[in-house]
């Protein structure tokens, strides 16, 4: 977790979204498997809002690119529903994955 906790903080100082999700995502993964399930929901939620916030920046880009960079990220996506539907959040989750579809 430290790891990706420093580099969430570098990829904040230095603008970098990409990686600033990805260890969001990480960390969501790590809590995850600890059983820290409010934690890990919430990383997640900050980690799709970080990818959502890059898919409207790619919008203008060739559909294939768009569609190559969310099939890199759909698991964040996945992970985020399965543990919402483990709590029985089941709009939620049903939201998350309409992200996917959007």
């Amino acid at each position: 977790v430290i790891s990706f906790q420093k580099a969430l903080i570098i990829a904040r100082e230095e603008i970098v979204p990409s990686i600033e999700s990805f260890a969001l995502k990480n960390i969501g993964e790590l809590l995850s498997k600890s059983n820290q399930t409010e934690l890990a929901i919430l990383a997640y939620k900050l980690s799709i809002n970080v990818t959502e916030s890059i898919r409207k920046n790619i919008s203008n880009l060739k559909k294939d690119v768009q569609n190559s960079y969310l099939e890199n990220v759909s698991d964040g996506y996945k992970n985020l529903a399965d543990l919402l539907l483990k709590q029985d959040r089941i709009i939620e989750a049903l939201q998350v994955i309409d992200l996917l579809k959007v």
